[in-house]
């Protein structure tokens, strides 16, 4: 039996507008200019390079080398996180277009078969620290 709550009758998590959609992907052709021209924040685990771009919107792709999460299931959920953390920031409302590269997971040894509990938490931190940062940066919202 499902109770359901009157104040979120006909609302459903789809019609937020808070969704990571397709349009906020950047694609391949767009990510050559980006790591030839873009500016680099790096903090222990994670790159990001960055450019302005002409659309209105903010775009990200993502990079989880297998050399340092072997496991599928590991790189898929550190896409998640960062793809969580982007939404979260409403880095979708400034124009930007970024490259986040996994460089080291902390806690974990290259090649383990180890995404913790903590390790994510750790990971959300940094990016919650790096997309403050390019907020600041290109007046987004804080």
């Amino acid at each position: 039996m499902q109770i359901s709550d009157p104040s979120r009758e006909g609302i459903s998590c789809l019609d937020t507008g808070k969704r990571f959609r397709r349009k906020h992907r950047l694609l391949k052709h767009d990510v050559l200019p980006l790591l030839r021209d873009g500016a680099r924040l790096a903090r222990a685990e994670v790159v990001i390079k960055l450019n302005e771009n002409t659309h209105t919107i903010g775009r990200i792709a993502i990079a989880v080398p297998k050399r340092i999460l072997k496991r599928a299931i590991d790189r898929n959920r550190v896409k998640r996180v960062i793809r969580e953390e982007f939404r979260q920031h409403a880095l979708r409302a400034v124009p930007v277009d970024m490259l986040v590269t996994l460089r080291s997971v902390v806690g974990v040894r290259r090649g383990e078969h180890a995404m913790g509990r903590q390790q994510r938490q750790q990971l959300r931190a940094t990016l919650a620290h790096l997309f403050r940062d390019i907020s600041r940066r290109f007046g987004g919202v804080v």
